[in-house]
This record gives structure tokens, sequence and C-alpha cells, in this order.
């Protein structure tokens, strides 16, 4: 019975640990700003669909630092950042 209680709460823990957050923090922001921030990253940016390859390069840079995001969020976080300054911009 303890072991299974055991597995059980292991299974847990590995759960928590592997979800992938829906709000981004706002260190996290900042760290997924820096690593685009990059000379090598923001030169390959250019728009279009062939930056799949620099997301993957963000998404990447940002485990290295510690935080777990897939390619989708990155891009959506990114886009939708990009959308906020632009519609700020527009009704200043």
């Amino acid at each position: 019975m303890r072991l299974a209680r055991s597995r059980e709460n292991t299974k847990r823990e590995e759960q928590k640990t592997t979800t992938i957050m829906v709000h981004w923090q706002d260190e996290e922001i900042r760290q997924l700003l820096r690593v685009r921030a990059k000379a090598e990253i923001s030169r390959q940016i250019v728009g279009t669909a062939r930056d799949s390859v620099v997301y993957d390069q963000i998404t990447k840079g940002l485990r290295e630092k510690g935080i777990i995001r897939t390619k989708a969020q990155v891009c959506a976080r990114l886009y939708g950042d990009r959308v906020t300054r632009l519609d700020l911009w527009l009704w200043a």
C-alpha cells in the first residue's frame, strides 16, 4: 500500500513540474525580451513563416534559463506584445 501511495505522490510531483503555465510571470517576460533582443536573434526575425526556426531558438534560450514554454506560447506572447504596442502607438 505504501509503495502505491509513493508512486502516486511521485506522479503528482512530476505533473506539477511538467505543467506549462498559461499566464506569463513578469520575470519570464523580462527573460523572453532579453533572449529576443540578442543581436543574432533580432537579425533573423523577418515576420514570415521562416521565423519558426528563430522561435525555436528563443524557446531553447528560455529553457536554458529555466523557463519552460512552448514555441506557440513564445510566438503568441511576442505577437501579442507587438500588437499591443502598435495599438498604443495608433491611439496615442
